[in-house]
């Protein structure tokens, strides 16, 4: 699914939630979907892509390519296990694959979400951390970042 798609199908929420709180609602999209208990789309895609990458790195779910573990120093680095390598690629296309982009999503975890055991306790963390962080600049270095043109939506 190509961006344009993505905004499209976010569009249909984002009308939706301006018609039941009345089209004078001068509030945005992301404070409706609050005032309405809703998580905008593109956040709920970034939480349910993370939960499928927890599958594959656990063995749950099968990927032809599969994320490569750091090495463990000698010595103790902070925050340091269960972070996952992430290569350097001569051709710049390679870095928006989907294993590549969630390799440096998934460094930036709390080490107590990337070493749980439990798929369901990493559902509950991983829920808990996303909506108590500020998503912007948890993907703020990745080459797919905010698209302008749609207000602010996360563009995964």
């Amino acid at each position: 699914m190509n961006s344009i798609d993505r905004t499209r199908i976010e569009n249909v929420q984002r009308s939706f939630t301006r018609r039941i709180l009345g089209f004078n609602s001068n509030i945005n999209y992301t404070a409706r979907c609050k005032t309405l208990s809703l998580e905008p789309l593109s956040h709920r895609r970034l939480r349910h892509n993370l939960i499928f990458f927890y599958k594959i790195i656990t063995g749950i779910s099968f990927s032809a390519f599969s994320p490569q573990w750091n090495q463990t120093p000698r010595y103790d680095l902070r925050n340091y296990e269960a972070t996952l390598h992430i290569n350097k690629y001569q051709v710049q296309q390679r870095y928006k694959f989907f294993i590549v982009l969630y390799s440096k999503l998934w460094n930036k975890l709390p080490q107590n979400i990337r070493t749980t055991d439990s798929i369901l306790r990493f559902k509950r963390l991983i829920t808990t951390y996303l909506e108590s962080i500020d998503l912007y600049k948890f993907v703020d270095d990745l080459p797919l970042n905010v698209d302008s043109t749609s207000n602010g939506l996360l563009r995964l």
